[in-house]
């Protein structure tokens, strides 16, 4: 992996240690509202680390595969041994965890959080827009509840920025999560994104999508 030496690359308004445009950067494009995402996060978490430079984004998207195929979706989840419990409202999206990620990202606490928000929402069958339920996802970052709650709220700065990272991401090419920048090669849905994670150290069972 060829990364930008420190000093190389300006930050962006938000302090990303780089920009969405340098194709060296690592990226990650998760939706907190997909399944795909839960199944895809342990890997992800340590293939691309925001300690050395790659950026998380989040992206609201339609709902993936797996979303609208529960049955397909618990036999992948028990091959890499997790156990799916479904929101209420899903497939719906979850705007405030996202504007919540949003923060998280911008902070370099993105793959944390997002780890944390999916577990709840799909490890545990939570709803992730409730305070409640996302507020004790922070507790071990560097988020307040008082930040995250602001966030959270409609009309906030959050919203207006996850607009706007659709808009670069689609300058990218990036239209909907989930997406992945690696070696300045994007891999654009869950089943090409599979196809790099044999590259991660996470212990979690190869992903086979049907």
């Amino acid at each position: 992996m060829v990364m930008a030496a420190p000093g190389e690359q300006q930050k962006s308004e938000l302090g990303y240690a780089g920009t969405l445009r340098d194709s060296r950067v690592p990226l990650v494009v998760l939706d907190l509202a997909s399944v795909e995402t839960y199944l895809l996060l342990q890997p992800l978490t340590g293939l691309a680390l925001e300690a050395a430079g790659a950026i998380w984004c989040p992206l609201a998207s339609d709902p993936a595969p797996l979303d609208l195929d529960r049955e397909s979706a618990a036999r992948v989840a028990a091959t890499v041994e997790l156990a799916v419990s479904w929101p209420a409202r899903h497939p719906a999206a979850v705007p405030s965890a996202m504007q919540v990620a949003t923060l998280a990202c911008s902070r370099g606490q993105g793959a944390v959080v997002m780890y944390a928000l999916s577990r709840i929402a799909f490890g545990g069958g939570g709803d992730v827009d409730e305070p409640a339920e996302y507020l004790p996802a922070l507790e071990d970052t560097e988020l307040t509840a008082r930040e995250a709650r602001l966030a959270a709220e409609g009309g906030s700065r959050w919203e207006s920025e996850l607009h706007r990272l659709a808009l670069e991401l689609a300058s990218l090419g990036i239209q909907r999560a989930p997406a992945l920048r690696w070696d300045g090669r994007l891999y654009l849905g869950s089943r090409a994104i599979t196809s790099v994670l044999g590259e991660s150290p996470s212990s979690q069972p190869p992903l086979r999508l049907p």
